[in-house]
């Protein structure tokens, strides 16, 4: 808040009271809090006030290293929770595209709960020898049937994607001083 200089020698930033001399006689007189703000500057300079400004507010301290490297790994969170694309490709015959066409694997916290119970029932299906039997699945794109081997090769495409995402946050936390620009796509990929 800026500083009132009253011709009575008095600082002010508020509620002031003067002493101004009124026929012949001293008086108090109140000037109550937020009035002075609001008068122009030419009523100001008819009363004689003068104004000193607020000094400028030094810039903000820049965040610490740990702090940027909080925030890479705020951004690693994000980006592995945005999920990645599987495309199951053609069908056996290599001519005809496979219905199930492209799919949206979601990534959420949420999401590795039930793909966990997929995984270890891939994994248990796999360990008897079975790479035929469909485990039912929904992804962000909807549903899908796939089968033990499917669903480890839609895990190793997703590794893929991921992996380069933690490599890039462990490159960025290294960094001194981590870019302010860090969430830059350039730096993920």
């Amino acid at each position: 808040m800026p500083v009132y200089n009253l011709p009575d020698g008095q600082k002010v930033s508020g509620r002031a009271r003067v002493t101004c001399w009124f026929d012949h006689h001293q008086d108090t007189l109140t000037i109550p809090k937020n009035t002075l703000p609001r008068m122009s500057a030419e009523r100001l300079a008819q009363l004689e006030i003068t104004v000193t400004p607020d000094p400028p507010k030094p810039p903000p301290k820049p965040p610490t290293h740990e702090q940027m490297a909080v925030r890479v790994q705020a951004e690693r969170k994000r980006r592995l929770e945005l999920g990645f694309q599987y495309d199951f490709g053609m069908m056996e015959d290599g001519v005809t595209p496979d219905p199930r066409g492209i799919h949206t694997i979601g990534t959420t916290e949420a999401d590795w709960v039930g793909w966990d119970e997929v995984i270890n029932l891939a994994n248990a299906l796999i360990d008897v020898g079975d790479t035929a039997s469909t485990i039912d699945i929904v992804t962000d794109t909807g549903p899908a049937s796939v089968t033990a081997p499917e669903w480890q090769a839609i895990m190793l495409a997703g590794a893929a994607d991921r992996q380069v995402i933690w490599a890039k946050s462990f490159e960025l936390q290294t960094m001194d001083p981590i870019p302010e620009n860090f969430e830059d796509d350039s730096y993920w990929s």
